[in-house]
């Protein structure tokens, strides 16, 4: 016997720690309990769900797949029972489970007398324990056996909360892995909404900018030299300043176009993230900056608008980061 439940520990074990994703474990945790079990032949894992306050079936083998459909209050059948005491149940003989099944009450009875009416013989033995994690009841398992007059025994019932302590382990770990795969989803959709904004308003800026300023000082520059062409040639200084104030126009015009660029590039959503990077480059390139080198693989528009984005702002910054800080040649 000692020997049997090392065996049927080490096996449990294995598929326990086979994966973290909750669904594949708990299936192949069930199939795995059926096997080592004989008389089982209908098994049934049940999660607490603090949302809905009911016990939800989330895997089974041998009965109707209407996992959807099945859930039990705290209380209600075996399964509801042992979550509710925290101490496992083993029945056996037909009187005994038919008692454990009068708490059950609504759809689900009426699932389970036209499950139970297409047996020759009524349900013979039941055992059922809960699962518990971190000193919380978070489930329950229940084997069930019909098909003939056999019963579960006690020792059924020792290595099955032996095994249930495994389990609970294992379901808790999943349970928490889920949890954190849904929270790293909510923030990835999160931080991709927040880029969204943050490039809408930069495109908004970058759009009046261009549009309001740059019109502006282009009115500015074409008024210069009208002006230039109506003052007379006997006044060089001051056709000298208008110059220079036109040169200051045309270069505070660069500087804009530099900024607009640098504050959402056109180019990016157009032309792509390789045609932005190499304009990019040449124009850093002109500050007297390091030299750069560009191994592009131009993928065309291959690219999500969002990923595309985010790698031009890291570019952006690494370049800025050296020019700043590094003092590379």
């Amino acid at each position: 016997d000692r020997l049997r439940e090392a065996e049927v520990l080490l096996e449990a074990a294995k598929v326990l720690t086979s994966t973290l994703e909750l669904e594949p474990l708990l299936k192949a945790t069930t199939d795995k309990i059926s096997e080592l079990f004989e008389l089982t032949d209908g098994a049934g894992m049940f999660l607490y769900d603090q949302a809905s306050g009911e016990l939800e079936l989330i895997a089974s083998f041998g009965y109707p797949h209407y996992e959807d459909q099945v859930s039990l209050s705290p209380g209600e059948g075996a399964p509801g029972t042992v979550f509710l005491l925290r101490e496992p149940i083993l029945a056996t003989g037909a009187d005994q489970v038919a008692q454990l099944y009068q708490s059950v009450q609504g759809e689900v009875r009426r699932h389970l007398n036209l499950f139970m009416n297409t047996h020759p013989l009524p349900s013979q033995s039941v055992i059922c324990v809960p699962f518990i994690a971190r000193d919380k009841v978070i489930g329950s398992l229940q084997l069930e056996h019909w098909k003939d007059q056999r019963t579960f025994t006690v020792e059924d019932l020792n290595l099955l909360m032996r095994l249930a302590d495994l389990i609970a382990i294992a379901v808790d770990n999943g349970v928490l892995w889920r949890e954190l795969g849904a929270k790293e989803d909510r923030h990835r959709v999160l931080v991709g909404q927040l880029i969204h904004a943050q490039e809408a308003e930069r495109k908004r800026i970058a759009r009046e900018l261009h549009d309001d300023a740059s019109q502006a000082l282009t009115t500015v520059s074409i008024g210069l030299s009208s002006l230039d062409r109506t003052v007379p040639d006997a006044l060089p200084e001051l056709h000298t300043k208008i110059s220079g104030l036109r040169d200051a126009v045309k270069d505070i015009m660069g500087r804009m176009r530099d900024l607009t660029f640098a504050i959402r590039p056109s180019m990016l959503d157009d032309l792509g993230l390789a045609a932005a990077l190499k304009w990019y480059a040449s124009r850093f390139s002109g500050l007297g900056t390091p030299n750069i080198e560009l191994s592009l693989d131009d993928c065309g528009r291959c690219l999500d608008p969002l990923v595309a984005t985010v790698l031009f702002r890291v570019a952006q910054e690494a370049l800025t980061n050296i020019y700043t800080h590094a003092q590379a040649t």
